[in-house]
């Protein structure tokens, strides 16, 4: 009997002791979980350079696409996700720099939607884009605004976008030729091919010409895309 007295006591101490523990125990683990969540997440944000991208997307003294290539490349082995969260992250860090910053980053978002969207998100590339633009000129330099309405163009060229394609990409194309650094034979075909879809014929002749004679390339595939041209 006092045996069992005894056993039923130690029981009774162990039902006791137990939920103390947990209730002394799971707070802790509660908090080394978040501490953990927000570790992981601090680490994430650490790991982007945000600081030197609003620098460089601010330059207004860069080349025009200043900062582009940096941000596009590091986001692309990104998944959908934290590559939007960085996105975001960086508006907001960029946000009171420079119309600049406004115009590259717009452009930027818009590039990065259309690679990774597609077609899908046409509407909201193009708001981007418009975005962008209207930074650009507020900039007063011609040279940025004429990189962002390229981009917009060639963006809508491959959203099969024919005329949205030629009326910007032909303000760009304009631009270019009144520079002193001439447009390239690709772009001056693109701008044939473009004019041709919208039956606008003696320019697409002047473009497509002008891809010819201007041609440096004398390599077997670029005979073959002269003799295409």
């Amino acid at each position: 009997m006092i045996l069992s007295l005894r056993k039923k006591s130690s029981f009774l101490k162990l039902v006791i002791v137990m939920p103390a523990a947990r209730t002394t125990y799971l707070p802790l683990f509660f908090l080394f979980v978040l501490l953990q969540t927000n570790y992981f997440s601090f680490s994430q944000n650490a790991s982007y350079p945000f600081n030197e991208w609003v620098k460089k997307l601010s330059d207004k003294n860069g080349q025009t696409g200043s900062g582009l290539q940096d941000v596009l490349s590091l986001l692309k082995e990104k998944d959908t996700s934290d590559a939007l969260s960085a996105l975001n992250e960086l508006e907001k860090k960029g946000s009171s720099s420079s119309k600049y910053f406004t115009a590259r980053f717009n452009l930027l978002k818009a590039i990065w939607l259309a690679d990774s969207k597609g077609i899908a998100a046409k509407e909201n590339v193009s708001q981007l884009m418009k975005r962008a633009l209207n930074a650009a000129y507020k900039t007063d330099n011609d040279s940025l605004a004429s990189f962002i309405s390229w981009n917009y163009g060639t963006t809508m060229y491959h959203f099969n976008q024919n005329e949205p394609a030629t009326m910007y990409c032909l303000y760009s194309a304009e631009f270019d030729e009144k520079s002193p650094q001439k447009m390239n034979p690709n772009r001056c075909e693109l701008m044939g091919d473009l004019l041709y879809r919208t039956q606008d014929y003696q320019k697409s002749i002047y473009y497509t010409h002008q891809a010819i004679v201007r041609e440096t390339d004398t390599s077997y595939f670029a005979k073959n895309r002269i003799m295409s041209r």
